[in-house]
């Protein structure tokens, strides 16, 4: 398991549309030392 933990403040002025875009980043790794994204 992974966690993104942001502070209040800096995830207010990033606001939620980011996340979708981080995890579609995310689930594209592919590398031996790297898990695969499964479920966000």
């Amino acid at each position: 398991m992974a966690l993104k933990v942001l502070l209040p403040e800096l995830a207010a002025a990033i606001g939620p549309e980011r996340f979708p875009h981080d995890f579609g980043i995310a689930a594209r790794l592919q590398h031996p030392h790297i898990l695969p994204l499964y479920d966000s």
